[in-house]
């Protein structure tokens, strides 16, 4: 178990599933539906290299480091299979709260890309020339019809969008 937490600590523990660095340095501000394929293509890519790349790694080690384990796997067909049960089934769990752990962690990333435009275009009574360097996340557009003003999309589609970065 140890070799399979080393194995987490050394590769993949910075792993996200929405890398904030890569969307600040996106071409800010984005149209709602491309920020949201952004972050789609993001955790996508972090699927992948978990699929290709961790539990490949974890499996190699299985095989390995079977010196470990292979003394719990039953020699008769009617021996107890148990221990060898929950020895995998630990292997599991550990694993399990490994990408417990990336979610949080990617989740708090994102909520903290999102807080950084919490004040909006509240710029206080005080000017600062720092608070205009923070970019937009997401471009909309005042449009006028009818001697009505809206904006596109609307803002209830873009709290669709930022609701879906999160599940």
């Amino acid at each position: 178990m140890q070799k399979l937490q080393d194995l987490w600590f050394d590769k993949f523990s910075s792993l996200r599933f929405v890398n904030t660095e890569e969307l600040l340095n996106s071409d800010l501000p984005l149209h709602p539906s491309d920020f949201e394929d952004l972050v789609g293509k993001q955790c996508e890519q972090t699927r992948d290299v978990l699929i290709k790349q961790w539990i490949p790694s974890a499996v190699k080690l299985f095989h390995l480091h079977k010196d470990v384990w292979i003394h719990l796997v039953p020699l008769n067909d009617n021996d107890s299979t148990v221990q060898v049960q929950e020895f995998f089934a630990c292997a599991a769990s550990l694993m399990s709260n490994q990408l417990r752990e990336m979610v949080i962690n990617s989740l708090s990333d994102l909520m903290n890309f999102f807080k950084m435009h919490q004040d909006g275009n509240d710029f206080g009574s005080t000017y600062t020339d720092l608070r205009y360097c923070v970019r937009p996340v997401m471009l909309l557009q005042l449009q006028v019809r009818d001697t009505k003003l809206f904006f596109s999309p609307s803002f209830s589609d873009c709290r669709d969008v930022m609701l879906n970065c999160f599940s």
